[in-house]
């Protein structure tokens, strides 16, 4: 008999797919759908975040001011150089000065006329000495005397005042020269020893104004107690000095109200920045003759705290102060913030609030605070939503 060959026996159970084979089809079948779909959630969550519709476009209020000239004069250069485009300054600081020579002339016949009235008095104290010749009574010759006295004290305090005013002109002058010197001498175009020599200059100036300023301070204490001996003694005598003095008492009035009348022009020599930012326009330089009102420059402030912004008819949206509002920089920055007025009535939109420049549209406009924490730059744009969000602190996203 034959020997018969045995076969292996065939499985009929059904056969597991191998793991490598299952993540592999998992791979390449399962993941390309769930990267999709996490790509469309990150999608539309960052969407949602990020986006908004933006119902209007509002601009950051520029603020800015005109220094003018407040009357006619020649344009000189300020301590420190005239400024260029561009440089920042500060509230109240110098950006232009006026040629002082014309006052400084008035000045000194200012200072000639209150020279010939203080020739005058010995006049008058000699017109009163003869009519108080037959009387014998020493408290009316002392009332006079204290009568010249007091009139000779105010006639002192005015030359002081204007010997004063002059010497502070000279100072500004010297002053405006030494930073104008100082600068030409880190060039190499001057020498130390001028710069020495003007410092000097400078400083005797200077300590003649203080020394005018004290004698200021002691001539005017005694005034006081002159008018106060003066106010003891008896009418009979006051009333006589007041009739020989009342000319030269008239005259020293008149020169008083021309000395304060200088004093206020020699104040306006001096032009400053009405407002803290940069310079933005120069319209007139040194050298230049000006007229009173001209602008000589136009400051701009760096950041604004205030939007502007217009809602049109068919937003269908009424705007009211307190409005809760959400601004946006296409910058990056972000706020919840309320508005702070209305306009009474619609108004022709300005053209950089224009969605489309062709097109002429009207809109009441509205003003929205900005909180400090959201810089926002002068004429810059943000969208601007209305009606939505809640007041809170500006968040940069």
């Amino acid at each position: 008999m034959a020997e018969q060959q045995t076969q292996p026996a065939i499985p009929t159970g059904r056969i597991r797919t191998p793991l490598a084979q299952q993540w592999k089809r998992v791979r390449y079948q399962l993941m390309p759908v769930l990267t999709m779909a996490l790509a469309v959630a990150a999608t539309v969550y960052l969407w949602k975040r990020h986006y908004s519709p933006t119902d209007g476009v509002g601009v950051v209020r520029v603020v800015e001011a005109t220094a003018t000239c407040p009357e006619d004069g020649l344009l000189v250069e300020p301590p420190g150089g005239f400024l260029n485009l561009h440089d920042r300054v500060s509230r109240d600081q110098i950006v232009a000065r006026l040629d002082d020579r014309s006052l400084l002339a008035e000045l000194k016949v200012l200072q000639s006329d209150m020279t010939r009235l203080q020739l005058d008095l010995p006049a008058k104290e000699e017109t009163l000495r003869i009519e108080q010749a037959s009387r014998k009574d020493r408290q009316m010759d002392e009332a006079r005397r204290l009568s010249i006295n007091v009139e000779t004290l105010q006639l002192a305090i005015l030359q002081q005042k204007a010997l004063l005013e002059t010497d502070q002109v000279e100072y500004q002058g010297l002053q405006s020269r030494s930073d104008s010197l100082r600068k030409a001498v880190e060039k190499g175009a001057a020498t130390e020893r001028e710069m020495a020599e003007l410092t000097m200059h400078r400083d005797v100036v200077d300590q003649r104004i203080k020394g005018t300023q004290r004698s200021i301070v002691e001539t005017t204490a005694q005034l006081v107690a002159a008018k106060e001996r003066l106010a003891s003694h008896a009418d009979p005598a006051k009333v006589d000095s007041d009739r020989i003095l009342a000319p030269i008492r008239a005259a020293i009035e008149t020169q008083k109200a021309k000395l304060e009348e200088l004093q206020v022009q020699l104040q306006e020599l001096d032009i400053k920045a009405p407002i803290a930012g940069r310079i933005t326009k120069i319209s007139h330089h040194p050298g230049q003759s000006v007229r009173a009102g001209e602008a000589i420059v136009t400051i701009t402030k760096d950041r604004s705290q205030q939007v502007i912004s217009y809602i049109r008819a068919e937003q269908h949206v009424a705007p009211y102060a307190g409005m809760s509002v959400q601004i946006r920089s296409r910058t990056g920055g972000r706020a919840d913030v309320r508005i702070s007025s209305v306009g009474p009535a619609f108004e022709q939109i300005p053209q950089h609030h224009l969605r489309d420049p062709k097109l002429v549209e009207w809109g009441i406009p509205v003003l929205i605070d900005v909180p400090a924490g959201l810089l926002l730059q002068s004429g810059e744009a943000v969208d601007v939503r209305f009606g939505r969000g809640t007041p809170a602190a500006a968040s940069g996203t």
